[in-house]
């Protein structure tokens, strides 16, 4: 799921939101191949996709200008490809990461 809020004065066209995305675990039908030729029974691989949250912001600064940015953490290192033909080992390895943008 996804949820956020948000606050705002139109007349300085300030905003302020945040977001949350939610971990998500999906379970996919697999057909395994190597260079077309299947090599595995169907399976099922099983997908978790990370959380994240963001904090996003615009301002105005001067007429017609804005000064925005974000921060944004995801947490990366939840995510998981486990295919069951592979003994539901996962194929990934990702650290968590923080983004940043100002514009």
């Amino acid at each position: 799921y996804m949820i956020g809020a948000a606050y705002e004065i139109p007349e300085i066209a300030l905003r302020v939101a945040l977001t949350y995305h939610s971990e998500i675990d999906h379970s996919l039908d697999t057909t395994q191949t190597i260079n077309g030729v299947v090599v595995a029974p169907p399976s099922t691989t099983d997908v978790t996709t990370p959380e994240s949250i963001e904090l996003a912001f615009q301002t105005g600064v001067a007429a017609n200008t804005l000064v925005f940015g974000s921060v944004r953490f995801s947490h990366y290192s939840v995510t998981s490809v486990r295919p069951t033909a592979l003994g539901g080992a996962s194929l990934t390895d990702l650290e968590n990461a923080w983004e940043a943008e100002i514009g």
